[in-house]
């Protein structure tokens, strides 16, 4: 049985007490009967059967949760972080958060502060988070902590019978995303693009070398003022001195990490800027070139059967009809009514993407490529879209970097002679936009 728990903190860094196990080994047990194996068996099935390992993990996954947890810490948000800070827009987010209530919190403190907060939702156990997609949080997501900001919720939705309803357009202001903390894989947003993280009441259940390797990872994408808030029993759990670039502080009794002070860090002059970013975009030119030969020599490779998928081109070819004849609002209006399966959402967010960008909101544009990519980080038409807006910005590295995963993506996409996206270019071949991808690249 060992060997089992063994698997799973290596996927997800998970440590039991005692009483989880027995709950989990439960489970285990069950699930070894009734497909009438040992235990090494066992483990080769999961190792075969992703579904089966996505079931244990979802069962092992600790989701106990509820509404504005730790009270003293949305305290210190509204009564100083907020007039501190004094932003109009906001992007949050909300890390093994389970089945949504701490994102819905955080979004409704801030829509009572009339902040544009555009907040993301993550978890391993995306079965969990099948409660945040139907809405419905009954009494078991509300305590006495936390109390006095229940009101706040309706602005996010309405109360019935002591159960609160979360409301569309509030779930469609949270972004749900799968994450694995575990993971060494990309990071699931641009670097510098957030300003809060909050991640709390997981680091109990991890080793201390897996702490500091997941809080130096994600500091990446804090913006220089953006802060991490963990649980006030994880705190004292952190050592700072093994931390590359966050230090603690607070305020009052609350606790949280946030960037290292400009005065630790050498100073960029304007010349030292243009200089590296230079330097950067002649590296993503050689990797590029490297990257297409690499690619040719793989053509003779074993090809992929994965082609157009008919009935989800069916499905969206009226909403890309409209858009390709700027009729904008009926796309939009076809777009919303479309139920979208969680794996099918990068196809969701690219069209929202689109239907923006034809109404000239390149931000909003950029936001809903970039959860297209969160979604499939293999999705280049988003990827693709997102290195046009970010060239119309003058954001030059930043281009570079993405027309260079796209170009790596499209070269993939034609050497596996896959067409699943035709639908959505028109009548353009992979082959144009990886010319493109060249073309923004070297020029």
């Amino acid at each position: 049985m060992e060997k089992v728990f063994d698997l799973i903190k290596q996927i997800t860094g998970l440590n039991f007490n005692e009483a989880h196990k027995v709950t989990v080994s439960s489970y285990i047990e069950g699930r070894m009967k009734s497909l009438n194996l040992n235990v090494d068996d066992f483990i080769t099935y999961l190792n075969d059967n992703p579904l089966e390992l996505s079931h244990l993990i979802d069962e092992a996954a600790i989701n106990e949760t509820y509404f504005f947890r730790e009270q003293n810490q949305f305290d210190f948000l509204e009564k100083i972080y907020i007039p501190q800070n004094l932003k109009s827009k906001l992007t949050v987010w909300s890390a093994a958060c389970s089945s949504g209530e701490e994102a819905i919190s955080l979004y409704s403190l801030f829509k009572r502060h009339n902040i544009e907060a555009e907040v993301f939702a993550s978890d391993i156990d995306m079965s969990a988070m099948k409660i945040f997609k139907n809405g419905l949080y009954k009494k078991n997501s509300f305590r006495s902590d936390g109390s006095s900001f229940k009101e706040y919720l309706k602005l996010a939705g309405k109360f019935k019978n002591e159960i609160f309803q979360l409301d569309d357009e509030s779930r469609k202001n949270i972004t749900v995303l799968p994450y694995n903390l575990n993971s060494s894989g990309e990071l699931p947003f641009p670097e510098k693009s957030l300003d809060i993280i909050f991640l709390r009441n997981v680091f109990i259940y991890f080793e201390d070398k897996l702490r500091i390797t997941v809080l130096n990872r994600i500091s990446r994408l804090l913006k220089k003022d953006g802060i991490i808030v963990l649980s006030t029993n994880e705190i004292p759990l952190i050592k700072t001195d093994k931390l590359t670039e966050l230090v603690k502080e607070n305020k009052g009794s609350t606790w949280y990490l946030k960037k290292a002070g400009a005065e630790n860090k050498t100073v960029d002059t304007v010349d030292s800027i243009i200089s590296r970013e230079e330097n950067e975009y002649e590296e993503y030119k050689k990797k590029f070139l490297s990257r297409l030969k690499s690619i040719k020599k793989a053509n003779s490779e074993k090809k992929s059967s994965l082609k157009t998928d008919k009935n989800m081109e069916e499905k969206l070819r009226p909403v890309t009809d409209k858009i390709s004849v700027n009729q904008l609002e009926e796309a939009q209006k076809i777009l919303d009514s479309i139920e979208f399966r969680p794996e099918n959402e990068e196809y969701h967010f690219f069209l929202q993407g689109k239907i923006d960008e034809g109404n000239m909101d390149l931000d909003k544009a950029l936001s809903s490529f970039e959860k297209s990519i969160y979604y499939n980080k293999d999705f280049w038409p988003s990827l693709f879209e997102k290195g046009i807006i970010l060239k119309e910005k003058g954001q030059t590295r930043y281009m570079a970097e993405t027309f260079f995963k796209c170009g790596e993506r499209i070269a993939d996409y034609i050497s596996k002679e896959m067409d699943c996206y035709s639908f959505l270019t028109e009548s353009f071949s992979p082959s144009y936009f990886l010319n493109l991808c060249y073309k923004y690249i070297f020029n």
